[in-house]
């Protein structure tokens, strides 16, 4: 079975009804109907819950907004009314992951579960497949989503995090918590794990890099950049006639009084530059060990790098904070931060020994799947 989650609404142009309207009618009469036009499509109801449903917009008088086809349930004044973008979804099959994917069916979007589900008649656990967001009045489709598995996803791909958070949380039908801020959430563990690594074993998250000097004494440094360990500096280019250079504060780079050698180079940073001192020539090779920044997860597939992956159950301590954070149940959160905390310590001294076994750090009960 594959689930495709629904298209997010997250920030939307939305009203509320202000005054019931009943299954079987097409109108809805909503606080402010300014922000919608015709042949859009609006959400009735919150995503996830029964009874919630998308209709088209056949026209609108004054904050009147009149459907394309009439209401298949009844709702109550102050419900949420919200635009969005597409109304149906579009599931493709490919052989393999990087090959041609082929439409297989189109599925009205069912806003009213968790997800859209398509049983594919035909699937081998061999396929793959992947998503588009349609509008069916205005043909507009949402560029492809990632590539899944007919096997699913990973435990640390960033689907099977939020999901495992809303089983554990006990809101699966997606009503309280949110898959964005799950998103960062995730984000805002995968950093602070980085940074807590990284500061007690420089063997962590580090990336060699090779750059070229300038003559203005300066060079930009890579995206990835997050912090430099260390600098050494070849003048003549020969990577084994190279130094290695001590940092000094960007206010002393021209002090008249400092005369600089290649023999005793010098670094500094300055709004993510590397200054180099002796300027050098063009022949000058620096030599840059630093710590690199992971993207954050932003697609389906997207995984925990390593070896953030076989601490899932850190993580989900520290979801479970902030869930219970927003839920305003103090002792729960203060518990799940202490076992995050405690995790942190425990995943860090592994980190040091490291015992290089692929489960280390996994347990079994941790939620994820």
């Amino acid at each position: 079975m594959i689930k495709a989650l629904h298209p997010s609404i997250e920030g939307n142009e939305k009203s509320y009804l202000t005054s019931k309207a009943n299954a079987a009618q097409a109108d809805l009469v909503v606080q402010n109907a300014s922000g919608f036009s015709a042949a859009q499509y609006v959400v009735i109801g919150e995503p996830g819950q029964e009874q919630t449903e998308i209709r088209s917009i056949s026209s609108i008088s004054g904050n009147t907004i009149t459907l394309g086809s009439n209401l298949g349930f009844t709702h109550s004044e102050n419900t949420k009314i919200t635009y969005i973008k597409y109304n149906q979804v579009k599931f493709y099959r490919s052989d393999t992951e990087s090959g041609t994917y082929t439409l297989q069916t189109t599925k009205d979007i069912a806003i009213g579960e968790p997800h859209t589900l398509y049983d594919d008649p035909t699937g081998a656990s061999t396929h793959y497949y992947k998503i588009r967001y349609y509008d069916s009045t205005s043909a507009t489709l949402s560029p492809y989503s990632s590539a899944m598995s007919a096997t699913g996803f990973v435990r640390y791909a960033l689907i099977a995090i939020q999901n495992a958070l809303f089983k554990k949380f006990g809101d699966k039908k997606e009503t309280f918590l949110d898959r964005d801020e799950i998103t960062d959430w995730i984000s805002e563990w995968k950093d602070e794990c980085v940074n807590q690594l990284a500061e007690n074993n420089e063997k962590q998250f580090t990336t060699n890099q090779i750059l070229t000097g300038d003559t203005t004494g300066e060079v930009s440094l890579p995206d990835t950049f997050k912090k430099i360990q260390k600098v050494e500096m070849a003048f003549d280019g020969v990577s084994t006639h190279r130094k290695r250079a001590t940092m000094i504060d960007v206010k002393d780079v021209d002090d008249v009084n400092v005369t600089y050698s290649e023999d005793d180079p010098k670094w500094y940073f300055d709004n993510y530059k590397l200054g180099h001192r002796p300027k050098g020539t063009t022949s000058l090779k620096i030599y840059v060990k630093q710590v690199t920044h992971y993207a954050d997860l932003s697609n389906d597939s997207d995984t925990l790098p390593r070896p953030l992956r076989f601490y899932t159950h850190n993580l989900m301590d520290w979801l479970m904070h902030k869930a219970h954070e927003k839920d305003g149940n103090e002792s729960k959160s203060d518990r799940y931060y202490m076992k995050f905390t405690n995790g942190l310590e425990k995943m860090i001294e592994n980190e040091n020994n490291l015992v290089l076994d692929e489960n280390r750090g996994v347990k079994e009960d941790d939620g994820l799947y």
